[in-house]
């Protein structure tokens, strides 16, 4: 009886570890969900390559490019080119010209014709523009004290159609936001050398600086002894 029990201990043992080796190697239920790719719109022009920022002068050439989220799922794509429903090309990159019909829509389609439809808009902006005179201009001598006010203008133009810009003006080390106005007055300024700029900013965010100017302020009115 006891050298049963023993041979039956021995067939246990062996082959217990071979079932627990067996439940450990056993592949799990692999994943079949299918990978959606993310596409990203992006802009090529004058050299600079996959800009995100979809925004270009009127009457100029680009390039848009789409990018996948996993640059292997792109062999496994068809991109379409969109102007709403009027089909303007296919690649992963489409060519405008200067003349050419912007497209706002892009169909991805991999193999199985699934699609995956990405809607986007090309802001089409002109950026504004500083003339360069201004008052005072540059060298000017103006004539008063810390309590004199100074007449300070400039002007810009846009050539974007209901376009709203915005205007800054820096005094020395101090800002003002002036809005759309483009001439103010401003006291405050010791005798002695100073220097002004003025920049605009359209409600695209772009945006034109002029130089500095610098200007003498000359103390004849003999308060400040």
């Amino acid at each position: 009886m006891s050298s049963i029990r023993w041979t039956l201990f021995l067939i246990y043992s062996v082959i217990a570890p071979l079932m627990l080796a067996s439940c450990l190697t056993t592949p799990e239920t692999p994943d079949t969900t299918p990978s959606i790719p993310t596409i990203s719109i992006l802009m090529i022009q004058d050299g600079h390559d996959d800009s995100t920022n979809l925004k270009v002068a009127p009457n100029s050439a680009f390039s848009l490019k789409a990018k996948v989220s996993h640059s292997s799922d792109s062999n496994q794509l068809d991109f379409v080119w969109m102007r709403d429903s009027k089909i303007l090309g296919t690649g992963r990159i489409i060519d405008i010209d200067s003349n050419g019909t912007i497209p706002n829509t892009l169909k991805v389609i991999d193999k199985e014709d699934n699609f995956l439809m990405v809607t986007f808009e090309v802001i089409l902006n002109t950026p504004p523009q500083m003339e360069e005179t201004t008052t005072p201009s540059e060298g000017d001598t103006l004539y008063g004290n810390f309590f004199t006010t100074f007449f300070f203008s400039w002007a810009s133009t846009d050539s974007d159609e209901g376009e709203t810009c915005s205007h800054f003006l820096q005094i020395d080390s101090t800002i003002y936001f002036t809005s759309d106005l483009q001439q103010v007055q401003q006291a405050g300024l010791s005798e002695g050398i100073h220097r002004f700029r003025v920049w605009v900013v359209d409600s695209f965010g772009d945006a034109d600086t002029l130089n500095w100017r610098s200007f003498t302020v000359i103390d004849t009115t003999g308060e400040n002894e």
